[in-house]
């Protein structure tokens, strides 16, 4: 019954402590509505911040995945010469020391 604040239309039973409760309750019903809105703008910007730190994350996780796969590639490719490298000096050692063996 807001309408009782208006003393033109005011029913005859309401009086003005009445009034002045509802309105007192109306008032507070304003300021929570006020301060949850402030809150959900408060929560909406600290989203929008929070997602834009997760993509400049996201592109970066990215560039070291690609970075490690190009490394790791690599990595494995040295490491395979490197073996194949190895077996080829071992087997002429070999071949030279039995060699050697075998003349003396």
């Amino acid at each position: 019954m807001i309408y009782c604040c208006t003393p033109s239309i005011r029913p005859a039973t309401v009086d003005d402590s009445s009034c002045t409760w509802v309105h007192a309750g109306i008032e507070d019903l304003r300021e929570k509505r006020e301060g949850i809105l402030k809150q959900v703008a408060e929560e909406e910007s600290e989203k929008i911040k929070i997602q834009q730190e997760l993509q400049k994350l996201t592109g970066r996780l990215g560039q070291i995945n690609e970075s490690l796969a190009r490394k790791v590639g690599s990595w494995q490719y040295t490491g395979c010469c490197l073996h194949v490298y190895v077996l080829i000096c071992l087997t002429k050692f070999c071949k030279i020391a039995k060699r050697d063996i075998c003349r003396a």
